[in-house]
């Protein structure tokens, strides 16, 4: 379903105009996105998460540009959450990663603590936390990471992101045991299959990498990269 089903399915839904404002924005007819999140705020009008919605939308079209307007929706959207809005937090991080590592961090945490706080998981939060320590405190990164798959364990992107973090650290039996809990989530992706498969080889597991290799390639004949990975597995096994 397009954005503008969703706008006509639920009207009253005020992201559904947030995305399409965006896509205005993008467009270049800023007034036309300015009607959308006036929009999006009607019977909104104290939503601190639509706020934050908005000033992620400039946010993600040019960051430069709309500072002003981001800076005025982060504003309203403190305000009107006493400064608990938990989106906020992630925005800030994402606006301060690219110069204080550390700020951003501390933007994370935040966003963690008030969502948990309401009695929500965060796991977009969890996520960006453990990137910015993946490279200097790789152990770190893997314990945020596996205490959000405790927290969240059907989520496919905690279960994607922690098996991604033991792979960069080259714990291979551990990536391919995380890899085959993922790929039994119905929200994985092939390529993740792929992967699962070359891992099961250098693990010596060479019967299930060709297993998993056959699956892909019956409903994909033409992958490469598993027809390499099969050829080398029959080898092997």
């Amino acid at each position: 379903m397009c954005i503008r089903d969703s706008v006509q399915a639920d009207p009253a839904y005020g992201y559904n105009y947030v995305g399409l404002g965006q896509i205005a924005l993008k467009n270049g007819n800023k007034s036309e996105a300015e009607r959308n999140f006036k929009q999006a705020l009607e019977g909104n009008k104290k939503d601190a998460s639509v706020m934050a919605a908005i000033a992620r939308a400039y946010f993600n079209v040019d960051p430069t540009a709309y500072a002003k307007e981001i800076d005025k929706y982060i504003n309203n959207a403190l305000k009107v959450s006493k400064n608990k809005e938990a989106q906020i937090y992630v925005l800030k991080g994402d606006m301060a990663k690219g110069t204080d590592i550390g700020q951003a961090a501390g933007f994370y945490e935040q966003a963690i603590i008030y969502d948990e706080e309401s009695g929500d998981i965060n796991p977009q939060a969890y996520v960006k936390y453990a990137n910015l320590y993946n490279k200097v405190n790789p152990d770190f990164a893997i314990g945020k990471l596996v205490e959000l798959n405790q927290k969240l364990p059907t989520s496919a992107l905690a279960q994607s992101e922690l098996a991604e973090k033991y792979y960069d650290g080259n714990q291979f039996t551990k990536a391919a045991e995380q890899y085959g809990k993922y790929i039994k989530n119905p929200n994985h992706f092939q390529g993740d299959e792929q992967r699962y498969s070359g891992l099961l080889y250098f693990g010596k597991k060479y019967q299930e990498s060709l297993d998993v290799a056959n699956q892909v390639l019956a409903a994909d004949p033409d992958n490469e990269y598993m027809q390499r990975c099969l050829l080398y597995t029959s080898d092997a096994a």
